[in-house]
């Protein structure tokens, strides 16, 4: 990453900027990524819920664990952008983690305690949602995937190869 050098700041003072934005573009595009992934899991959950309609064998509960997971998901991606709802609406709000790390990205003036106080923020809370993220994708998904699968279920996205012996 290059500054444009439009900024009248000492040269000193421009690499600090740079090398903490350059931190906190590598937070930005982490989070970018957690949402995606979330995104994706969430996607995976709707072909899940249709197949457990399908599926004779499959346990009423597990549409409970679906939507459970579905509204984690939810929730973690809410933490990250904020809700779509009130800044559709222009209601004030709480800023989100990209909010707080975006500002930081796009900033060409010295680094400020809140500037630092933000990213720390940023940091310090999406460290923790990334774990509840891995433990929904990871762990709890798979979980619920691998049920699907020892009904028989139909296949569904994100679920690996059907598994199948012959006779």
């Amino acid at each position: 990453m290059e500054s444009l050098g439009l900024q009248s700041l000492p040269a000193k003072d421009r690499e600090a900027v740079l090398a903490f934005q350059e931190k906190a573009g590598e937070l930005q595009r982490v989070m970018e990524g957690a949402n995606a992934a979330a995104n994706e899991a969430r996607r995976r959950l709707k072909f899940i819920k249709k197949a457990l309609l399908d599926t004779p064998k499959a346990d009423p509960r597990w549409g409970d664990e679906a939507r459970a997971l579905e509204k984690r998901l939810l929730d973690i991606g809410m933490k990250i952008y904020g809700d779509p709802t009130l800044y559709n609406r222009n209601e004030p709000r709480s800023p989100s983690l990209m909010d707080r790390v975006g500002a930081q990205v796009d900033a060409t003036t010295g680094i400020t305690n809140t500037t630092k106080r933000n990213y720390d923020i940023a940091a310090d809370e999406f460290e923790k949602l990334l774990e509840e993220l891995r433990q929904v994708i990871e762990t709890d998904l798979k979980k619920l995937e691998e049920k699907l699968e020892a009904a028989g279920a139909p296949w569904t996205p994100g679920r690996g190869v059907p598994k199948w012996k012959k006779d």
